[in-house]
């Protein structure tokens, strides 16, 4: 081989591995973005949820629209972290289907139709109940917001069977 082949040639497999270096950390960079999504998105808002929760209970539900809302929040968590799981297919169609199942067992909890703010506020004793419930589930699967430093499974993996859990425990109940 003439001397400008092999230069090229090594020039060639240089641009070829950091071709692939660059493709596997964008790779690793969307893994990233759908974890802190769940995270951020999903499981914070379900620790607050818990701590929204067991405050109102405390406090006679002297404010019900602290719940309502961060249940809410849930909810848009959870179909923003599938819309950035879907579209950079970091999450598989099992995940999806968990997540979705997961939001379907959620919305027993949400009252319809929620037309005004005052709706947000105007809970039954039966909806205070179920929320009480709720809380428990969350704090049972370890949502449990005086938990929230020492919850060690932000993993999506981990937040996934999570998910898993919470839904079969509502849907139990």
């Amino acid at each position: 081989m003439s001397k400008k082949i092999k230069i090229f040639f090594r020039i060639s497999i240089v641009l070829n591995i950091l071709l692939i270096a660059i493709v596997a950390w964008g790779f690793y960079h969307m893994n990233y973005v759908t974890e802190r999504t769940l995270t951020v998105n999903v499981a914070y808002n379900l620790f607050e949820l818990e701590k929204s929760i067991t405050h109102q209970s405390d406090n006679d539900w002297s404010d019900p629209s602290l719940v309502t809302t961060e249940l809410g929040q849930v909810f848009g968590g959870v179909d923003h972290s599938m819309n950035v799981g879907s579209e950079s297919k970091t999450l598989s169609e099992s995940d999806m289907g968990t997540l979705q199942n997961f939001i379907n067992s959620l919305r027993s909890y949400q009252q319809y139709p929620m037309e005004t703010l005052d709706s947000y506020s105007n809970l039954t004793e039966e909806d205070k109940r179920n929320y009480e419930e709720l809380g428990e589930i969350l704090r049972e699967v370890g949502f449990e917001s005086k938990e929230m430093n020492q919850f060690n499974s932000w993993e999506k993996d981990s937040l996934i069977k999570k998910f898993m859990e919470l839904t079969e425990k509502i849907e139990s109940r």
